[in-house]
């Protein structure tokens, strides 16, 4: 038979991959997150407004029904795309950043619980912790 406390330790061993396994893959994702966020944040923002505004420009002048000011139109509405896009990912990346904070925790927890836990195995094994 074995013993509980092996069982026990081979559980959180386990469990302890796993959330490695996650903590990697999440920080993975984040540092992808922020890569495109740095590569196409400032640009894609000073892009969409310069075209919102050409577009508004348009607009203000009556010429926004020409060619030309569909095209500016149809411009910016593709740049808010992108703008859309980008702010969500900036929302997943505090999602995925709040996910790792709270795993980062949960190992801390375990480690310590563990370590409580061997030093009252240990304090029972002890012929000081068997005396009554």
């Amino acid at each position: 038979m074995v013993p509980r406390n092996f069982q026990r330790e081979e559980t959180l061993k386990m469990k302890s991959q796993i959330l490695s396994t996650v903590e990697s893959r999440l920080s993975a994702a984040l540092q992808d997150l922020t890569a495109i966020i740095r590569d196409h944040g400032e640009k894609c923002c000073e892009e969409y407004s310069s075209a919102a505004n050409k577009a508004l420009q348009m607009m203000a002048a009556g010429t926004d029904k020409t060619r030309e000011g569909i095209a500016a139109r149809d411009h910016a509405d593709a740049l808010s795309a992108d703008h859309t896009a980008l702010d969500v990912t900036v929302s997943v990346g505090d999602i995925v950043s709040e996910a790792l904070g709270r795993i980062r925790r949960i190992q801390a927890t375990r480690v310590k619980n563990a370590a409580v836990a061997n030093l009252l195995i240990r304090i029972q094994e002890s012929p000081l912790g068997r005396k009554h």
